[in-house]
């Protein structure tokens, strides 16, 4: 089995680009332990599209980093 921190085709760590799932009856973000982090928006839009045309009825949404902090040790 593939270790699944390991970058995926067409990933970009860091990419910022995240496309999730929102949970039906709840409205919550439904997100696996290792997102897949698109390298652009458009590349999330065409994951978001076809995601929803192949599971109609469910809402996907775009999200994106917008502001991060790094501490040094």
């Amino acid at each position: 089995m593939k270790d699944p921190r390991d970058t995926r085709e067409g990933e970009s760590i860091g990419g910022g680009y995240i496309v999730f799932r929102r949970g039906g009856g709840t409205g919550r973000i439904r997100c696996p332990e290792y997102p897949f982090e698109h390298p652009t928006f458009e590349a999330a839009i065409n994951e978001r599209d076809r995601l929803a045309a192949q599971f109609p009825g469910e809402t996907f949404q775009v999200f994106c980093a917008t502001a991060a902090v790094r501490e040094e040790a």
